[in-house]
């Protein structure tokens, strides 16, 4: 009871165990980083997670951010709309960390050639914006709806979309990484989005941006916002 009187009498020392308790504790708060990641909620020691990595592994990664763009009027095949979409689809390419894409003027078309199956891509080499081109894009939108109805354009040619697929990162990178797997993901969605905002500026074009890296922004968002609260 003495030493406890003793101590509550002299205040500086409650002060100075307190402020240094606070800068122990407080250094290692330099390296929190928050990992919002869908995968982070994933049970990484079940079987099916490792499937999931193993899949990767054989055909790629599965790490995808969407871009939707819709035509404020009319139909988006039209050639500005079509450029727009290439310039998004070739700067986006030449970013790291981002493995393909797959858009408009990106993507496979299967025809005859010389009796014998080829594949060419959906908007040719030698296309230049004509009304022959246009239609010529159109029978072939129409000739295989399977394949691009609701995966590059919607019902009525009003909107398309991309798919731009994000490197996944291995466990040694992720080890070897100075920043986690969200930080990551949300520079490369930054980078996405610049290039789709400047692409998009004055045309005749709203754009959406969705994938599971743009949820785990919005998670991060929300729960910074609840912290700070």
């Amino acid at each position: 009871m003495k030493a406890s009187r003793v101590f509550f009498k002299r205040p500086w020392i409650i002060i100075a165990l307190c402020v240094i308790l606070t800068g122990v504790f407080g250094f290692f708060i330099t390296g929190l980083g928050i990992d919002n990641s869908i995968r982070q909620f994933l049970p990484q020691k079940d079987s099916s997670y490792t499937r999931l990595t193993q899949t990767e592994d054989q055909f790629g990664s599965m790490i995808v951010i969407g871009v939707s763009l819709e035509s404020k009027k009319g139909t988006v095949l039209t050639p500005q709309n079509i450029e727009v979409v290439r310039k998004i689809t070739d700067r986006v390419l030449e970013l790291p960390q981002i493995e393909g894409v797959d858009s408009l003027t990106h993507i496979d078309y299967v025809c005859e050639n010389d009796g014998s199956i080829s594949a060419s891509q959906l908007i040719p080499e030698t296309y230049t914006g004509s009304e022959e081109d246009i239609a010529q894009l159109e029978s072939r939108l129409a000739e295989w709806s399977e394949m691009y109805n609701r995966v590059i354009v919607n019902d009525d040619n009003t909107a398309t979309q991309m798919q731009i697929t994000v490197h996944s990162m291995t466990p040694k990178e992720k080890a070897e990484s100075k920043i986690t797997d969200a930080e990551r993901q949300q520079k490369i969605l930054e980078q996405v989005r610049q290039v789709v905002v400047e692409e998009c500026k004055d045309q005749p074009l709203e754009y959406k941006i969705y994938g599971d890296p743009v949820v785990a922004e919005s998670a991060r968002k929300f729960m910074i916002s609840d912290l700070c609260a």
